[in-house]
């Protein structure tokens, strides 16, 4: 245990001064994190929502993982179109010449 007769008095004010501001720093990083995840959490059940699913039967990870999906096939999809566009401007221009 901390006593006064090992420490001076100003040592083990200037820790409790370090330990009290990392654990208010500490306190205000959880309650940022909570409030994060509540708002990932409710963004989840409204892009569930939006694709006319029920919230409560589809968990967060699964939302997640169909958007992640999604991305996969958009991106995909994206490109074909851009190689078929490419070779269509091919096909316009060898009929030109």
């Amino acid at each position: 245990s901390l006593s006064s007769q090992h420490h001076p008095r100003g040592a083990v004010k200037q820790f409790y001064i370090i330990m009290h501001t990392f654990l208010e720093e500490g306190l205000a990083l959880a309650r940022n994190l909570s409030a994060r995840y509540s708002e990932a959490i409710r963004s989840g059940e409204a892009i569930a929502v939006y694709f006319g699913e029920v919230p409560a039967k589809m968990p967060f990870e699964q939302v997640l993982g169909s958007l992640v999906e999604f991305k996969g096939h958009f991106v995909r999809c994206v490109a074909e179109n851009a190689e078929a566009l490419v070779a269509e401007e091919r096909r316009l221009k060898r009929e030109e010449e």
